[in-house]
């Protein structure tokens, strides 16, 4: 592998990452996300992370020495399988900064990149002559609007699933004009689910024991799932049950802010949903609005503006600790 660095202050960090893969010692330490629950650090195999970034390489087709870009922290999972697979793949890996543009001062061909939702976005804004042949993306859902970005580009774009515990993604989905909500499992990876519909992992090389899951899955074969949802955050409201994500994945045809879908506690209905955003300004939300992109019963009832949400150490909304930061008396009834 050959490093370059667009970001000389990340050289301390992967140098500390390739001193603990070359010991002698068997595991990686790795922090989960923390945002379904209290973070950890869990030890992973290097056999297996060798084992998962052979599986990614391969499925996507990426060529032995190609160039491989790293905008991803290296605190995260995702950033420390970028360095693994540019090792497996004996790469030429341009480091960058960890920031929304974080290929600013890249001027070379890219092979393969990893993003999150925020970078793809910027990626997609900019006007780069030479763009990227393969990207994955993951760290959280993309809304529609940014899906409908990336099917048009000439870019190879991936949206991922997978979890800390499952060392990154099990299953991809082609973002293109002909694609569909389909998440298709890597090679030795199957897939079931339990009676409320969560999405159990069986991926033998990894784990004996099946890996369970908090996702809400319409499971098509063993091997191909649509994600709906977390039931960690399940809305029952008048005794329907509403997905947040999947309400979140057309808002942002409406939202130009960063913003989550949430709910308060309802004397009539047991839980209403709300709309957190993220602004300074002083919004104003109509019904009409919505009207083309959500049913009836999904309209959030109010709204409030937050001038910053809390995240997790991998960036990520913390939803819970955010909501507690909202002003009982702040919402604003959506007209």
């Amino acid at each position: 592998m050959r490093l370059s660095y667009t970001d000389p202050s990340r050289k301390n960090s992967i140098a500390t990452f390739l001193k603990e893969w070359e010991s002698s010692d068997d595991l990686i330490s790795v922090n989960t996300s923390g945002s379904t629950g209290p973070p950890k650090t869990i030890h992973i195999k290097k056999e297996h992370m060798l084992m998962s970034a052979k599986k990614t390489l391969a499925y996507l087709q990426i060529a032995d020495a190609s160039t491989l870009h790293l905008g991803l922290s290296t605190k995260t999972i995702a950033g420390k399988m970028m360095l693994v697979r540019a090792l497996v793949n004996d790469a030429h890996l341009i480091v960058s900064e960890v920031s929304a543009n974080t290929l600013v001062k890249i001027n070379e061909p890219i092979h393969f990149s990893a993003m999150v939702p925020l970078q793809l976005e910027n990626y997609l804004q900019s006007q780069i002559i030479k763009p990227i042949e393969t990207i994955i993306v993951g760290g959280a859902p993309i809304n529609r609007q940014l899906e409908q970005e990336a099917a048009k580009s000439i870019s190879r774009i991936y949206h991922t699933f997978g979890m800390t515990e499952t060392i990154s993604h099990v299953a991809l989905r082609r973002l293109s004009i002909e694609s569909t909500n389909h998440y298709h499992a890597l090679p030795g990876i199957h897939f079931s689910c339990n009676q409320s519909n969560e999405l159990i992992i069986s991926f033998p090389e990894i784990s004996e024991m099946p890996i369970e899951t908090r996702d809400i899955v319409e499971l098509l074969n063993p091997s191909t799932f649509d994600w709906i949802g977390r039931s960690d955050n399940c809305i029952n409201s008048g005794g329907m049950k509403f997905f947040p994500e999947s309400i979140e994945h057309r808002v942002g045809q409406v939202i130009p802010h960063p913003y989550f879908i949430s709910s308060i506690p309802d004397k009539k209905l047991g839980q209403v949903i709300v709309l957190l955003v993220e602004s300074n300004d002083s919004l104003q939300l109509f019904k009409a609005d919505f009207s083309e992109i959500l049913g009836k019963f999904e309209l959030p009832k109010y709204f409030q503006t937050i001038k910053e949400f809390i995240k997790t150490a991998n960036g990520k909304i913390n939803r819970t600790l955010t909501l507690e930061k909202t002003s009982a008396n702040a919402w604003r009834k959506i007209l």
